[in-house]
């Protein structure tokens, strides 16, 4: 009987694992671009090099393989299976990384009206709205 459970526990544990250790279908069809593309792409939108390059190293080192390449379009819950909080947590992260504050409360709610952060470009340009929203 305690082989049987502990069976059932080991088999449960690694469906939960496995996705974080074998990354899925969608990570591997992705199809992102070079970081030299990344970054003009977003800077044709006025996104300064040093946040677009920041936001791709981020997501380069999520991508659980050397081949993969994020893009400006890429759906960052889509592809990675990462929620709203996660983003939240990616955005802190990088606001860090840049030496940026988080813009106050009504600034946030300001930007916020009605737009998500949906993909890494929509993180990118959120990064440098804020960089342009510091506290004084």
């Amino acid at each position: 009987m305690l082989y049987v459970v502990g069976g059932v526990v080991l088999v449960v544990g690694l469906f939960m694992v496995s996705p974080m250790l074998f990354p899925g279908r969608k990570i591997k069809g992705h199809k992102g671009v070079p970081k030299g593309v990344f970054t003009s792409q977003l800077s044709a939108e006025g996104v300064p090099e040093y946040i677009s390059s920041a936001v791709y190293d981020f997501y380069k080192r999520k991508g659980y393989s050397k081949e993969f390449n994020p893009s400006p379009e890429m759906d960052i819950n889509g592809i990675l299976d990462e929620g709203p909080e996660d983003i939240d947590d990616a955005a802190k992260a990088l606001l860090k990384e840049l030496h940026l504050s988080a813009p106050s409360e009504s600034d946030r709610e300001a930007w916020s009206s009605g737009r998500d952060l949906r993909t890494v470009g929509d993180l990118a340009q959120w990064l440098y709205w804020a960089s342009q929203h510091q506290p004084a």
